[in-house]
């Protein structure tokens, strides 16, 4: 993450690592989501392989559509927008 960082030349904050399961849980808890099987417990949050960024304008999520072939060298994958921040991983996303 300093690598991109670096390279994104912008101050980054971080709004979620390493979770144990119960803040996992009390995350979803407080987006209404209760039922286990809809919660993604295989979170790479949960094994500290993960962290988001907080990104409200949109300019990290750019910077990284930009620059693929930087988090690819490093091997990190990124998830498609879906808040004011910009989710990070080291694991592959698990497909469908």
């Amino acid at each position: 993450m300093q690598v991109v960082r670096e390279e994104f030349g912008k101050p980054m904050v971080v709004t979620s690592g390493y979770r144990t399961e119960q803040q996992h849980l009390r995350i979803y808890s407080a987006k209404g989501i209760t039922d286990r099987r809809l919660i993604p417990m295989q979170s790479a949050h949960l094994v500290g392989l993960a962290c988001d960024i907080s990104d409200p304008d949109g300019d990290l999520n750019a910077w990284c559509l930009q620059n693929e072939e930087i988090l690819t060298i490093l091997g990190l994958y990124m998830e498609e927008r879906q808040g004011p921040w910009q989710h990070f991983q080291l694991r592959r996303p698990e497909i469908g």
